[in-house]
This record gives structure tokens, sequence and C-alpha cells, in this order.
């Protein structure tokens, strides 16, 4: 009988004497014998299972063979590129192909330290499993090419474990991105960190303009995960409002959308955006150095100009002028970019200058080849074995090899995933080893169900999440955190609309701050014990003298410097007369005044003023279109984009009316109006020349209702005299500061000056656990007296008193 054995030497016998008969016959036509097709029959021996047996048999394999055991499963990229045994080194044609793969942890009867290399991929790496030994020769290498957001590897137990790194971070030992920079000769240009682009691009061919003029729609989206952390489906949505104004869309093709492409039909889809589409959205899902993805090559290799909106530098991707970048434009500025692109052909074509002088493809072909081309470098080999002790401290990306100092934002952003992470849950809550020293601990001692609280997430989230320049604050709910020792956080952030005077720290130390928080009007939500007489150090609240003021809106020049709002404002007084495209834009608006609603009761009697405005307005034939729960029409809160929509297109005036009276109590009810090109009518206790430019709003409080409806109904009839109040547009803009004031409060706990000044330096502190100072609050968020039209004393008296 004939053995596997005996079989497969007959086999290869036959199969050299083939070889060599055939370059006996070819001789004049093929000197040598072609090595691709040698590796080729090599590889096909292992895929044939008559000789799997054998082939297993590390006795029958090549002496010099480099083994390399993928330890996790091959389900995720880039480990499936691997293959079995030396296929894929010999599918990419590498130049060196001694490198033969398995999963089998048996392959060495269970002897896992013989293999050359163990590979990790850090999105399935499980810390409970993993080698019991390893020997001096081998080398551990961490692979990963999702983003270190989305799969930290944090646990104290990798420090030092992994000899190479192999990721899509350009300072990794073994290099594996997702896009490769050539030369119109071939020669790999980059990416890296110090990428110098060639400047002298000649001027695109006249074919390739024809190509481009060819083009009919803005911008495409291939998007089929809706979520993600980088927040790009709100990206989306405002950048399409904004190129409504200009008659254009962003169509959104998968899951996220309303257009269909099927990936079993990616060259129908890739040929549609070649031939239709001006712009692509590369839009990233989440933010992480040199984390540029195959939704960039998806615009560079069909003719699109990329959108980017990623946390790399992409000078190290993409040369000058050749992307617009979201992160540096807001959306109304990018729409107006699309749209002068769109109708300057000139413009549109310097995207494209590098075209016939750069190419851009998927390296992964030689990815995979470099990692057996480095499992062959002795001396990189040598270099590595004699530092053992070398330390990579793996927060996986964060590579202190390549990197002097370590990336402060990335350690941090790492430590802050680690908590979302369930598997390292119980770890992550050991603070006295696990976490850095330098951290500022804030405990919320109210729960975290009302504004400004729920925009704090927990640990570093919200630092990270807002891009904060200082994130070394870390957030929690939990007073057991220092094992119920709450003196040893920095701050504690108490909520004036759920805090009770019972439930409050029984001891608090020096160094630490207690602060204020409040977004709810002094008037709905007063404190007023004199329990709470010198015990806030800080107050974080919507007016504009706290300590850390926490405002509903900021306002910014067209160089994006924030400008107010503040008790002192300055508006310019020279804004020149909005463009024809806008004056076109508001010349379509039919409908009077829209008020969106769902507290139909308030304390400011702003009800009953809609009502005697809707009988005034009808003398004009207009009327005050109430939507929500307050009113006969609809507009979900599930649906906001549609209600905004409506707003921006067919109304002249919204209703910006507060819900109480309180100084500085100005709220996103004015922003709605801003944001969405209606004129807001005010109605509220402050002082609005701190948050509007003069001429841009209506004041319900200097106007009885039959007097505003005449105005209303002038307007809505004089073009030039409503254009008027749209003078500040192009020149300033409004927005929601929500992510600057939660950078604000780590910023202050780490501002030494600020500390120093509010510190308690009075001379012996009371013994009581709080009262460091008699002086007294007066009366903090006094309730108004209720008689008509006398405004409320204001939030925090002169603000919660600072013990100082």
């Amino acid at each position: 009988m004939i053995t596997p054995r005996c079989l497969f030497l007959v086999s290869c016998i036959s199969f050299v004497i083939s070889l060599i008969w055939i370059q006996l016959v070819t001789v004049s036509e093929q000197p040598v014998a072609n090595e691709s097709l040698v590796r080729e029959a090599i590889e096909n021996v292992e895929r044939d299972s008559r000789y799997s047996d054998v082939y297993r048999k590390t006795s029958h394999l090549p002496k010099d063979l480099k083994y390399i055991l993928l330890w996790t499963q091959r389900d995720f990229a880039p480990l499936y590129y691997f293959g079995k045994g030396q296929r894929a080194f010999l599918k990419n044609n590498c130049s060196v192909i001694n490198c033969y793969v398995t999963s089998d942890r048996k392959f060495f009867n269970g002897d896992t330290t013989k293999f050359d290399a163990i590979a990790f991929n850090g999105r399935n790496l499980r810390y409970k499993d993993l080698p019991k030994h390893r020997s001096m020769h081998q080398k551990f290498i961490f692979f990963n090419m999702e983003s270190a957001d989305n799969y930290p590897v944090c646990r104290k137990k990798f420090d030092g474990f992994f000899n190479w790194t192999s990721t899509y971070r350009l300072d990794s030992d073994i290099p594996f991105p997702y896009i490769t920079v050539k030369n119109s000769d071939g020669k790999v240009l980059g990416p890296k960190k110090d990428m110098i682009w060639p400047s002298d691009f000649p001027e695109i061919s006249e074919n390739y303009t024809e190509k481009l003029a060819n083009k009919s729609k803005a911008v495409a989206w291939f998007v089929s995960h809706c979520s993600s952390r980088s927040g790009r489906k709100n990206l989306s949505e405002r950048l399409q409002r904004s190129l409504a104004f200009y008659k254009h869309t962003v169509d959104i093709y998968g899951a996220c959308g309303p257009l269909n492409c099927p990936r079993n039909k990616k060259n129908t889809c890739d040929t549609l955006l070649e031939r239709d589409y001006y712009f692509y959205l590369s839009l990233e899902n989440s933010f992480a150095e040199d984390y540029v993805t195959e939704k960039l090559l998806t615009a560079l290799q069909h003719d699109v100009v990329p959108i980017i909106f990623g946390g790399a530098d992409y000078s190290r991707f993409l040369p000058p002028g050749s992307y617009l970048d979201a992160r540096k434009h807001n959306a109304f500025d990018l729409a107006a970019i699309i749209d002068h692109s769109m109708n300057s052909p000139k413009l549109y074509q310097e995207f494209f200058r590098w075209k016939g002088h750069l190419t851009f493809s998927d390296p992964t072909a030689n990815n995979v080849c470099d990692v057996c081309a480095a499992l062959n470098d002795q001396a990189r080999c040598l270099f590595l074995v004699s530092c053992i002790s070398f330390v990579i401290s793996l927060i996986w990306i964060q590579l202190v090899s390549k990197q002097p100092a370590a990336n402060e934002s990335l350690v941090r952003e790492a430590i802050e995933n680690v908590e979302r992470d369930s598997r390292y849950s119980d770890m992550y809550r050991k603070t006295s080893h696990h976490l850095p020293k330098d951290l500022k601990y804030i405990l919320l001692w109210t729960q975290r169900d009302f504004a400004p609280f729920y925009y704090f997430g927990r640990g570093q989230r919200a630092f990270l999440k807002n891009n904060c320049s200082v994130t070394n604050c870390y957030v929690t709910s939990d007073r057991k955190f220092f094992h119920g020792d709450t003196t040893k956080f920095d701050a504690i952030a108490f909520n004036g609309r759920n805090f009770r005077y019972e439930d409050l720290p029984k001891h608090r130390s020096m160094h630490q701050k207690f602060i204020f928080f409040n977004m709810e009007s002094a008037d709905n939500n007063p404190v007023c014990r004199k329990k709470f007489d010198g015990f806030f150090n800080w107050t974080s609240t919507y007016r504009l003298d706290s300590d850390i003021p926490f405002a509903y809106i900021t306002v910014k020049n067209s160089n994006g410097k924030v400008v107010g709002p503040k008790k002192d404002m300055i508006w310019p007084s020279d804004f020149p007369e909005i463009s024809e495209n806008y004056t076109e834009k508001l010349a379509n608006k039919s409908k009077a005044v829209a008020w969106f609603v769902s507290h139909c009761s308030s304390r400011s009697g702003r009800k009953n003023l809609t009502e005697r405005l809707q009988r005034s307005l009808a003398f004009y034939k207009h009327t005050v279109d109430v939507y929500g729960a307050c009113g006969p029409l609809n507009s979900p809160r599930n649906n906001k984009n549609t209600c905004d929509t409506l707003l921006e297109r067919d109304y002249y005036f919204y209703l910006s009316f507060e819900n109480s009276f309180a100084e500085d109590y100005v709220t996103e009810k004015l922003l709605t109006a801003l944001q969405h090109d209606v004129v807001p009518i005010i109605f509220g206790g402050a002082n609005y020349s701190r948050f509007l430019p003069p001429g841009s709003y209506l004041d319900a409080r200097k106007h009885n209702s039959f007097d505003l409806a005449a105005i209303i109904d002038h307007s809505m009839n004089s073009p030039k005299l409503y254009q008027e109040f749209f003078r500040w547009k192009g020149h300033l803009t409004f927005s929601d500061p929500t992510a600057d004031n939660v950078c604000d409060v780590c910023e202050a706990l780490n501002d030494q000056a600020r500390r120093v000044q509010k510190n308690e330096s009075s001379p012996k502190r009371p013994k009581v656990s709080f009262s460091l100072d008699t002086t007294g609050l007066r009366t903090i968020l006094q309730r108004r007296t209720r008689t008509k039209n006398i405004p409320q004393k204001q939030l925090l008296g002169d603000k919660l008193l600072r013990h100082q």
C-alpha cells in the first residue's frame, strides 16, 4: 500500500522532472525557471488535501522557515490577510517567502516557544488567554487595524509584553497602513511623519478636465455604520442642511441613508461616484493619530475630492490643496466652498493637480510581505533580543520606543475607553495603581439626570470627545471611588436642579473645590438656605459672571475667535449688506411666526403673550404657528432636522420665549432662530445687548402685541427692511458652546493661579465640616416677587460666595 509519504515524494520527483523537461524544451525562450510558478506549485501542495497530513509534519518542511502562530482568531484584519502556510507570501510575490502561518497552537506538539513569532490582534485579544511560556528568540507582535479609540489595550499585564507592533500608526515597528503614496516611477514616498510633497505639479490634462466637467452632483457618502464615536453622522446632517441653501444634497448610500448601493456591486458604486459626484465624505468613525482608512482611498481612486474628518495629521497622507477638512470649516462655510467649486471649473480642477504624478493605493500586499521580511532581518532580531526589557507602554497604539515622550492625549483617550469595556471594569476601579497620577478627580454629588452633568459622561470621555486642550480630569458619580473618602476628590460638583440640603458631604479638605452648577433659571430653581452661605468655592452657571461660565450660546467672529456674550459687549457697527444668494433665500419665505414649545405653563407668562400676538396678527391675516404639546401642529423631537428645515425655509420670525426671567438666562431657544435664518422675537429677563447685535431681533417686552404684529407684517412686505435683520450673517456665528464649557471646567482645575486665588487662605478654618465663612450668601437663586413685570433678583445673588 502506498503511504502518504511515498505518494508525496513521488509527486515531488515527478514535479521536479516536469520542471526540468519544460526548461529543456523552452531553453531558447526561458533560460531559467519561472520563480513565480515554483512558488505557485509549492503553495498548491499545501492546498491539496491529499498532502495535508504529511505537510503538517514539521520534519518535512524546509529548515529555514519562519513560523508564525496566529494566537487570536483570523476573523478580522489584518490577520485574515495572512492566509495559511506560505500562501499569502507567494500570492503577493514577496521578495522573502520563507514564512509559514498557522493558527494551530499544537503545531509543535503544543510547544508554542518554537514559533518565531506569535501574532495578536488587538481587536479580539483577551487578557485571560495568553501564552504561558515564551522564548528569547521569538517575537510577540501586536497587530491592529482599528482605532485606539475603539479598541484600547490598557491592562498593566501588557506593559513590555510585545516585542513589535504592526498597526496603522506610522511609527509602528512594522507599519500596516491603509494607504500608500507612490510617485510616477512607482517609488513609495509615503505616508510618513516628515512628508515633503512636490510643489510644482503642472495643470491637469485636457482629457481629464473634460471628464471632471461631466459631474453633476455635489456630495456622496457610502456608509454602513451609522453611529460612531467621531459624530460623523451629525456632521453630515449639518452639511445636508447647509447645502440645501444652495439646492444641493449629500447623497447617502447604504444602511444610514435612503439610497442603495450594495457591497456586492462595488464596481457599479465606484463608477457612479467617479462619473457623477464632485465630493465624497471620507469621514472616520473615530479620532486617533494616523487613523486614515480606505474611506480616503475611495475618493482618491475615483476622481472625487475627499472631505476629510478624522484625528490624523492629513499632511502626512495628502498633498496640499487636494482635499477639504471638515474640522477646519463649519458646515455653512463648507457648503459655500462646495457650491463655489461646482460652479468654478478652474477652481475644482486645482484639487487634482497631483493626478498623473502621484498614485494612492492599497498597500496590504506590501504590508504582509514586510512582516516576513522583518522576521528575516537578523540585525533587527538581534537588536530586539538584546532589548528584552524594552518597554512599550501598551496603551497599544502608544509606542514609547518610537515616541520620545508619551502622547498625553492618546494615553488618556485609551484610559477613558477602558472604562467602557466591561472586560476591564474591575481593574479600572483600582485607582491607586491603574490611573495616571496627575488626574484631577471630579465627583458628581448629585445625579447626572440633568444638564450640565450629563455632558460630563464618565471617566475622561467628555474631555477627550470634545478635544479639550486639557484632558486630565476624571469624572465619576461613585462616592466610594476612594473607599468612601470624598476629601480625596479635587472637586465635588452639585447641580442646583436636584441637590438636597440634607444630603451633603460630611467632610471636605482644604484643596478641593465645591462647584455649584445650574442651567435652570434662578426663578425656577432657587437655593436659599442659610446652610449654603460660604459653602461653594466656584459657580458654573449660565450667568456671565460665574467663575466658570456655562452659557447656552457663544458668539464668534469670522476668524472663529470667541467675542461674546459678555457684560461689556461691543458689537461691530459696519456690517455690509448681505449677499445676493442670501437675499434670494430669504425671499422664499411665506409664513409669519413659528414657535416650537413643549412646556405650556411657565412663570414668564409666555403663553399669554403668544395668545395676544395671535389675535393681533389675525388683523393682518397672519398666524403664530405653534408646534408641539402647546399647539395644534406637530413637530416631534425625533424629527428635529425636519422641523429645523421647515423653520428655515418657511418662516420670517420665531418666538424665542424664555420660561422665566433671570439675568443672563438666554437659552437654546434663541439659538434655534439664529442658526436657521429666522428673526428671533425675544422675551426674557436678560440684557440682550450682551447676546445679540443691534437690529437683529424684536423685543416683545418693548412692544405691545399690536405693535409687534404691525412690525412683523411690515417686515414681511418690505424685503429690504427684513434683510436688515441679517446684516451680521457671514461676520458672526452663534453656536452651542457646551463642548467648550465642559473643557473650561477641567482647565479651571488645572489653573494653579485660579486655584490659589480661590483657595481657602483665611486664618483658622472652623472645625465644622462646612460654613468656612460666615459673611453669608445673599440668598442664592432668590425667588422673584410675583408683582407683574418686576424681574426676579438674579441667579446666585452676587454669585454664590466663595470661601477665600
